[in-house]
């Protein structure tokens, strides 16, 4: 029997699913050039395949330039639109004062030569700022170019982190424990070793999406239960593709790997099974979510917890919160998951030291359901090192 139907209809229709988003809770990251020499992209271009920035050594430096071309022209567009109309006016007052031998009441208090040194005052000031904007693009482009790189390493971290512990014996015996409570045939041995070697083959799948806009490269859809607003990062089920933004720090970005190839790996719900879904939707506790995120139980909050009980998108948070309790120290991968563990992760949750999907995670869960959840489901856990610099 489908469990979801909503859910799963909603992901086909738009063919996306296993949204990263920005927290919901409240309380909650010199060298000259031309443009002309740069062969820029075109304008309406936002998207790169990490093997098209790979493929091309200039691009990332094409992509930067005009990133930093369209952000000046839209963050000084206001600034340049207001010192024009300044000597605009002033413009049409000297011509008012010639017209009719005195000033308007505006301007009644300014003489003509005060007027006209302001003209001179912001025409030069207006000279200045276009230069000072041009220079800032010059000089900035090879360290967003630089960015870039970096989110992807970022991004593969992440990516990386699924694919070696899928890969991790411990893997695949809590994978063998997931899946012999579902009604597989004989050959149960098999199935799992086919489920393992597909997720395998999903994860080593390197070539994911990076956008300078993530929110349009989303479409604008709203699936009824998370507006666009609140993308961050999402998995586009048509496409079989991760997106990701390529303006992030490093930590969130590993975390928006980890969420969005932990959906991919299952296929977003397609291919998580029934033992993991029953386990979900029996611990889901929508009472504390619409706690933690308003208090009210109004239509956004129904919506918002309609797309927090998703079975995938808690299968996606649990992975972050896994991610978490072994950066932070608190757990190594193969070790049962204790009250201890727990405790310990509600004093990390108390101090602000947990990702905004692992804070989710805990809301989402009950407390009695948690050990269950978290030793029950095939865990994508770590042997990787806490790695201070990434912060």
């Amino acid at each position: 029997m489908e469990k979801f139907p909503v859910g799963k209809k909603i992901r086909k229709i738009a063919g996306v699913a296993g949204i990263s988003i920005l927290s919901m809770l409240p309380g909650d990251k010199s060298q000259q050039t031309t443009e002309k020499k740069i062969n820029l992209p075109r304008k309406e271009k936002i998207e790169w395949t990490r093997s098209e920035l790979d493929s091309d050594g200039n691009l990332r430096e094409k992509i930067a330039f005009n990133w930093l071309k369209e952000g000046v022209e839209e963050r000084d567009k206001k600034t340049l639109d207001f010192v024009d109309t300044s000597i605009k006016e002033f413009i049409n007052e000297l011509a008012y004062r010639k017209l009719n031998g005195k000033p308007t009441r505006l301007y009644s208090s300014m003489s003509d030569g005060s007027i006209i040194e302001n003209i001179k005052d912001l025409n030069n000031e207006l000279e200045i700022y276009k230069k000072n904007t041009e220079s800032y693009r010059y000089e900035n482009f090879k360290k967003v170019a630089s960015l870039i790189k970096e989110a992807i390493s970022y991004y593969d971290i992440g990516r990386k982190w699924i694919l070696d512990n899928i890969q991790d014996p411990e893997y695949r015996k809590r994978l063998a424990l997931e899946e012999k409570g579902t009604t597989i045939d004989e050959k149960v041995d098999d199935y799992i070793n086919l489920v393992k070697n597909n997720r395998i083959g999903e994860a080593s799948d390197q070539d994911f999406v990076l956008s300078k806009d993530i929110k349009k490269s989303y479409g604008g859809i709203d699936d009824g239960n998370i507006s666009s607003n609140h993308i961050g990062a999402f998995y586009n089920t048509e496409k079989n593709a991760a997106y990701f933004p390529m303006d992030i720090d490093s930590i969130t970005a590993i975390e928006y790997a980890i969420h969005e190839y932990a959906h991919k790996v299952t296929k977003a719900d397609e291919r998580l099974s029934l033992k993991a879904i029953e386990l979900f939707s029996e611990a889901f506790d929508s009472l504390s979510v619409v706690t933690n995120l308003s208090g009210e139980l109004n239509k956004d909050t129904i919506k918002s917890v309609a797309y927090f009980s998703d079975p995938t998108e808690m299968y996606a948070r649990k992975k972050e919160f896994d991610y978490d309790l072994e950066r932070l120290g608190v757990k190594k991968y193969g070790e049962e998951f204790t009250i201890m563990h727990y405790l310990k992760a509600i004093k990390l949750q108390k101090d602000g030291k947990l990702s905004s999907g692992s804070m989710e995670f805990i809301y989402s869960i009950k407390p009695e359901k948690i050990l269950k959840i978290m030793n029950e489901i095939a865990d994508i856990g770590s042997v990787q090192k806490e790695d201070k610099n990434l912060a």
